[in-house]
């Protein structure tokens, strides 16, 4: 337990110090040398070389060649906020709208946005108990490749984007229906971009369906995606395309439409 706890608070300090040197950076606005950074942060030499190092190994920092070596920040540092941001503003347009969409079908609505090889739930409204072997609520993750709203933001991502996306993914099988190889869900994604909607029929959890659909940003790349998930019990997958996928990518449509933020090619649709 003590051991722990001291690498848990080797980690806080580290990330502390790495955010302090992209601050300082940040408030120079300009390419920095060593001994300037050491100055401005208060860090040892060797310090300040170490994270400057790690910084941009990780993309977040550029280095010129000797012998100036001056360290200057990267746009992948925008991400850091950008990301954070666009979130809060797709949950506060989508919140009233999935609350509608809830409420007509009295089924659950989920929001959420790529990271990684994976979707994560960033607003989701419960009209029912959901019974589920897998838990979701709020920062919950889901593989992309078995979950509708993963193969909604998918179905539009660039073709390089999604590639790196696919070959993240560990193709686990939850049913005997998950999709667990690269060309059978490329055909299933060509399929999304046919009818406009994604379908996880029992792919992750037996006894669940849901159906998915994509919101886009300004540059017609999706930023996330919202879905509707039903006990398969109560609806069958015939029901779901003919009576909610039409509503849902109407509603998400309308997300679309009215969201006043710029998606950034290179974050498409990531937190």
């Amino acid at each position: 337990m003590d051991q722990n706890r001291s690498d848990l608070g080797q980690d806080k300090g580290t990330l502390a110090r790495g955010l302090r040197l992209l601050s300082v950076l940040a408030a120079a606005g300009k390419p920095t040398g060593l001994s300037e950074l050491t100055q401005l942060t208060g860090f040892s030499k060797p310090t300040v070389h170490r994270l400057a190092r790690a910084l941009v190994e990780l993309g977040y920092l550029e280095q010129s060649p000797p012998p100036s070596s001056h360290y200057s920040l990267r746009p992948k540092v925008l991400e850091l906020g950008y990301s954070y941001l666009a979130s809060l503003q797709v949950r506060e347009l989508a919140r009233p709208l999935m609350r509608s969409l809830s409420e007509q079908f009295g089924e659950n609505v989920t929001l959420s946005m790529l990271d990684g090889s994976e979707v994560v739930y960033v607003e989701r409204l419960e009209a029912r108990p959901t019974g589920l072997f897998f838990k979701t609520s709020v920062g919950s993750r889901m593989p992309v490749y078995c979950s509708s709203m993963g193969k909604a933001i998918l179905a539009w991502l660039p073709d390089g984007h999604r590639a790196r996306v696919i070959g993240g993914c560990r193709f686990e099988r939850y049913t005997e229906f998950t999709i667990t190889d690269r060309e059978t869900l490329e055909k299933e994604l060509e399929t999304v971009r046919q009818r406009g909607y994604s379908i996880n029929d029992e792919e992750m959890e037996l006894g669940v369906r849901s159906v998915g659909a994509p919101i886009f940003g300004d540059r017609g790349l999706p930023i996330g995606a919202i879905n509707v998930s039903v006990p398969s019990v109560r609806l069958t997958r015939q029901m779901l395309e003919e009576e909610i996928a039409p509503v849902l990518v109407k509603c998400a449509m309308e997300i679309s439409l009215s969201r006043p933020y710029l998606d950034r090619e290179g974050s498409v649709g990531e937190i």
